[in-house]
């Protein structure tokens, strides 16, 4: 597993660790494992199956290397907790542009200007496989159908596929308050009527299948999630995915491949990898 999954920040820029733990006692080893790092832990949120998110955050300045090092020594000594991703934030949000699109926490909605609350959800604009997501989203566009949007944080995915043409957005987390927060977001950018956010697991949907499928997830989650993908699938689908790193891209295409996915685009920003596949001909 790589758990230097996130993008240089600016100096005060802190990491945010999200691990999700199965059962009472692992809850508890993760949080006395991250007071005993000197982090700060967020009140967790339910997933599914009663597990529970963890968020923990680190003061800016504070060496990663060694963090990393001493996370990989804990994980391997408890089953039950796993990694979810981790990222650096910054403290406050600021506009910037992908594509077509302007992300600010100001001002008024629009067409191309989507108004963003990230929390501590994942999603402002600013991570480079969100970048690579939304500019694979618009060389796809019109993205008329239905959209599947896994691991969707924010909301921001969603937001911008309804902005694309979705008729209907279902967001899948596995944190209730990341699902809430993606609502908010999508009342704030009018979109609400389009976007469903749940909590659900894939395996459990009742929606679909999907004409389109966004899957901006760590290479790790990814692997768990690939095989529940192709039953959602519509009959010539297209499957977005991003946040592989190194030879993650070429292990995520084999994966795929054999779950009944071609290859039809590849894209990289700064490391970070981005994929795009449809349902292979049978």
């Amino acid at each position: 597993m790589s758990f230097g999954e996130y993008v240089p920040g600016e100096a005060d820029s802190f990491l945010i660790v999200e691990l999700l733990a199965r059962g009472e006692e692992a809850v508890r080893r993760c949080r006395h494992w991250c007071a005993a790092q000197g982090l700060n832990v967020e009140d967790g949120c339910q997933g599914a199956a009663g597990e529970t998110v963890v968020l923990a955050q680190a003061s800016p300045g504070a060496d990663l290397n060694i963090l990393f090092a001493d996370l990989a020594l804990f994980l391997d000594d408890c089953p039950d907790i796993r990694l979810i991703e981790s990222r650096l934030a910054s403290p406050g949000q600021q506009s910037n542009h992908v594509g077509s699109f302007l992300f600010t926490d100001k001002g008024e909605p629009g067409s191309r200007t989507i108004l963003l609350d990230p929390g501590h959800a994942f999603g402002s604009g600013q991570h480079p496989s969100t970048r690579l997501m939304i500019e694979a989203m618009e060389g796809y566009a019109p993205l008329n159908g239905s959209v599947l949007d896994v691991g969707s944080g924010s909301g921001i995915l969603s937001i911008v596929a309804a902005h694309l043409g979705a008729s209907s957005v279902v967001g899948v987390d596995i944190c209730s308050e990341s699902c809430q927060l993606a609502r908010k977001n999508s009342e704030l950018n009018r979109v609400e009527d389009r976007l469903t956010f749940t909590t659900e697991p894939l395996r459990q949907l009742t929606t679909g299948p999907f004409n389109f499928i966004l899957a901006n997830l760590t290479s790790s989650v990814l692997q768990l999630v690939a095989p529940d993908l192709r039953p959602l699938a519509a009959q010539g689908c297209l499957l977005m995915v991003a946040g592989m790193q190194g030879r993650r891209g070429g292990e995520t295409e084999k994966l795929l491949a054999g779950l009944g996915w071609r290859t039809v685009g590849r894209a990289e920003e700064g490391g970070w990898q981005q994929r795009s596949f449809v349902v292979a001909a049978s």
